[in-house]
């Protein structure tokens, strides 16, 4: 076989002398919540709520929403919609065990940020009749 190392050659010999390294740029996550959230956001039982926000970083960071620590997943009322700069938690048909904290969390190679709708001024709050789930 062609272009394999003996024991005796030294590991050396085996570096192209035409190498080329790229460089990629690299940035850590950043998230900003949209500015209509900072206001707080309330809604009927059996609305529907979006909970929107820029990401950026470089490479394009993970991203994953919680609900009370719990990881949150598409369902048939949640979806999570990301794409390259943006990512968006939709609740349909709330119910009041949507009222919670939520956390919006982007991890790349660079580090990780997040974003909390927790305090008094941001949190989701849903009014209406109660529902057993949450």
């Amino acid at each position: 076989v062609s272009g394999m190392r003996t024991e005796s050659e030294p590991l050396t010999n085996w570096v192209p002398a035409d190498h080329t390294f790229f460089e990629f740029p690299t940035e850590p996550p950043e998230i900003q919540l949209d500015v209509k959230l900072l206001a707080g956001l309330t809604a009927r039982a059996g609305s529907k709520i979006e909970l929107p926000a820029d990401v950026k970083g470089k490479p394009d960071p993970r991203v994953k929403w919680t609900k009370a620590d719990q990881v949150l997943r598409a369902d048939d009322r949640i979806t999570i919609d990301t794409q390259p700069g943006h990512s968006k938690l939709m609740i349909g048909n709330t119910v009041r065990g949507d009222t919670a904290t939520y956390i919006i969390e982007a991890v790349n190679v660079c580090g990780r940020a997040t974003a909390t709708i927790d305090s008094a001024e941001t949190r989701v709050d849903v009014m209406g009749e109660t529902d057993r789930r949450s």
